[in-house]
């Protein structure tokens, strides 16, 4: 994707992640950093930084949860695996750690040149009523 492009598609998505509601900032975060969901990624160093801004201070741990573990997602990047060993030793909520985890495991695959295939594994809402993380059918 050109960068002009790039930009337009980001800057909305940017300003996405302030937006009061946790449904609009959550899948913000999903159109920004799901790679699989992609056919080509966007600018890795803007879209890790917002990842990592918002899986760091979001106030809402499932903001959070989406964040980190779009995290994990990413190509490896020592940013990331240092925001993951953060976000593990200081977040208070189990579920962002627990997501911390795998995107610190998935993180270091990627490392070591194992060939992972991510796959996105969020179902987000799109009824703003319906907020919370949904784990695909069988987990």
């Amino acid at each position: 994707m050109s960068p002009s492009r790039a930009g337009r598609v980001i800057e909305p998505l940017r300003r996405a992640l302030s937006d009061p509601r946790v449904a609009v900032r959550r899948l913000a975060l999903h159109a920004l950093g799901c790679q699989p969901c992609k056919p080509a990624p966007l600018q890795a160093g803007i879209v890790l930084g917002l990842l990592i801004e918002r899986a760091r201070e979001d106030p809402s741990r499932r903001v959070r949860q989406v964040a980190t573990h779009l995290l994990g997602l990413q190509p490896h990047d020592p940013r990331t695996v240092a925001a993951l060993q953060a976000i593990l030793a200081q977040d208070t909520d189990p579920k962002v750690r627990s997501r911390a985890e795998h995107a610190l495991q998935a993180q270091e695959k990627k490392r070591g040149g194992e060939v992972s295939v991510a796959s996105c594994q969020l179902r987000l809402p799109l009824h703003p009523k319906e907020d919370r993380l949904n784990p695909p059918a069988g987990r």
